[in-house]
């Protein structure tokens, strides 16, 4: 379960203290994630990261010459999720846009014409959006921005996502979507591949955008609530569209759940670090 303390321990054959690592292994390849150092029996204990959700092998090696066979670890949410794992769609299908995991992805809020708390649920839902992808957000502040369909060139360059209360008319995004109470888009680039060499669109950036007339509920639980919003806009963000289950929170309407749901969180962690890192070829 997630976020649940776990351990490798074991000792090696060693005639004195010796540095043992935890490798993950990503598309393919093997990479290092915890360390110790045995005490003067072999003995050792590495903690198993089990913050970010999914079925993932590990293997010991110590001593630079020791080496484990893989053990699978699987990271489970902390609730019931509802549905299929298959019920999730992604923007671009023939080749999926994704976000570097490998790399920090900042955001700034423009709360200027929400209600009281959206500062706290907007969080809340970036530390929900990392346990499913393993992704590492880092909150930079605010902004009096408001995020267009364009380039977005205003953007600090220690940002990469924006979340904006605004009213409909002062921002492209509501544009062709009259009916939306929120809008959510990701910003990718071509020419990129994932860890196991496969073709990847790079999402560089992303925005999040509220109508402030429309009120709702702040907080999360089941029924509509300003969560669900931000939680369904940002899977966006992360690349997912609407799948056909009505029951799964990336729904065209949004279902009666108060987090993502077993096709939502399948579909976030192939976006996510399960699928390496976004790098151009040849680099």
């Amino acid at each position: 379960m997630v976020n649940t303390e776990r351990a490798v321990t074991g000792t090696l054959d060693v005639k004195q203290s010796t540095s043992v690592v935890l490798q993950q292994k990503v598309s393919g390849n093997w990479r290092t994630v915890a360390s110790d150092t045995t005490d003067d029996a072999g003995n050792f204990s590495l903690k198993v990261p089990t913050w970010w959700l999914g079925t993932r092998d590990y293997r010991v090696v110590g001593d630079g010459t020791q080496e484990s066979a893989p053990t699978t670890f699987n990271v489970k949410p902390s609730y019931t999720p509802v549905g299929k794992a298959s019920e999730h769609a992604f923007m671009v299908n023939s080749t999926i846009a994704r976000w570097d995991p490998c790399s920090v992805i900042g955001w700034r809020i423009n709360a200027r014409q929400a209600t009281t708390g959206a500062l706290a649920d907007t969080k809340a839902a970036f530390a929900r959006l990392s346990q499913a992808t393993g992704f590492t957000f880092k909150y930079r502040g605010t902004t009096a921005g408001i995020p267009q369909w364009d380039s977005n060139s205003w953007y600090p360059s220690d940002t990469q996502i924006v979340v904006a209360w605004v009213r409909k008319r002062q921002t492209s995004l509501f544009s062709g979507q009259s009916g939306a109470d929120a809008v959510g888009a990701p910003y990718y680039l071509m020419g990129y591949h994932n860890g196991d060499g496969s073709s990847a669109y790079r999402i560089s950036k992303g925005a999040v955008v509220v109508d402030s007339s429309f009120r709702i509920k702040g907080g999360y639980g089941i029924g509509l609530t300003r969560g669900d919003i931000l939680l369904h806009e940002l899977g966006h963000v992360m690349g997912l569209d609407h799948p056909s289950d009505p029951h799964q929170l990336m729904a065209p309407t949004l279902p009666n759940v108060s987090t993502y749901q077993t096709g939502d969180n399948t579909g976030l962690v192939r976006v996510g670090m399960a699928a390496g890192c976004v790098i151009i070829p040849g680099t």
